[in-house]
């Protein structure tokens, strides 16, 4: 189990109760509802953490817009900001939220951004799955001032969950899942499964065409062409595919449909 440290930033504009400017020391109420405000905001935050750490049902799109959701719980959004120092008269910028990070496995503390975490989490390739678990009461200390804010420490748990040996699905398997996927509308886990497919059987005419179509068109795919440009030019990759190891009926489809692309008879 590694252990997070987070450091929590919370912005007065957010907070439920008049702090006036001249207070340097929160009364012991303003603490606690400060404490509450803290702890609802990790409630949310591990939420989004348990979208972006799932490798078994999630989507991409949903994690994408986790990630997101989850920046804009954090001042600054993951990047440094400024603040107004009222002892010096002037703005500071601050440097970007960061995780503190221990572990049971090392003796050692890692700090890292906290944008960089949640790509890491995202894109995770090191755990076949990481259990994030709720922490149902967050430890909060060390509350100080900073600016026209307060900063304090919060700290819960994650499980990392380390990999486990997978037996390779076969490729009549993997067709399987495409058409089950695809049936379904879970156009990214079909489009990650058709990627398999063709990766493993480069001469599969027919899962080259329907892939090309999927990526012609940015089904299952948007988070991995961010243009469409460049998502033409690998529809027209794997249109190539199809012609050349397509059944006769498979390569005269992809034929017809890549001499529309290349007429502009067909647009994105």
């Amino acid at each position: 189990m590694n252990t997070l440290i987070l450091k929590i930033v919370v912005v007065l504009s957010a907070l439920h109760f008049y702090l006036p400017s001249y207070a340097q020391q929160l009364t012991a109420e303003e603490k606690e509802l400060l404490q509450t405000r803290v702890k609802n905001k990790v409630d949310e935050y591990q939420y989004y953490l348990k979208q972006l750490s799932d490798k078994l049902s999630t989507s991409r799109a949903v994690k994408d817009n986790a990630y997101t959701l989850a920046l804009k719980l954090f001042i600054g959004e993951g990047e440094n900001y400024e603040v107004s120092d009222e002892d010096l008269c002037r703005d500071v910028i601050k440097s970007a939220v960061r995780m503190e990070i221990s572990s049971k496995y090392r003796s050692t503390k890692s700090r890292i951004m906290q944008k960089r975490y949640l790509i890491n989490l995202r894109e995770n390739r090191t755990y076949s799955q990481i259990e994030i678990t709720d922490a149902d009461v967050v430890r909060i200390d060390n509350i100080h001032r900073v600016g026209n804010h307060y900063e304090c420490m919060a700290y819960f748990c994650q499980n990392n969950v380390p990999p486990v040996k997978r037996t390779q699905l076969t490729i009549d398997q993997l067709r399987a899942r495409t058409a089950y996927s695809y049936s379904k509308a879970n156009y990214d886990l079909a489009y990650d499964y058709y990627e398999q497919l063709v990766s493993r059987a480069p001469t599969d005419g027919n899962a080259a065409y329907r892939i090309a179509l999927m990526t012609f068109w940015r089904k299952g795919c948007k988070y991995k062409f961010r243009n469409r440009k460049s998502a033409q030019t690998k529809a027209k990759e794997y249109l190539n595919k199809a012609i050349a190891y397509g059944s006769p009926e498979i390569k005269s489809k992809a034929e017809n449909v890549l001499n529309n692309w290349n007429q502009r008879n067909v647009y994105f």
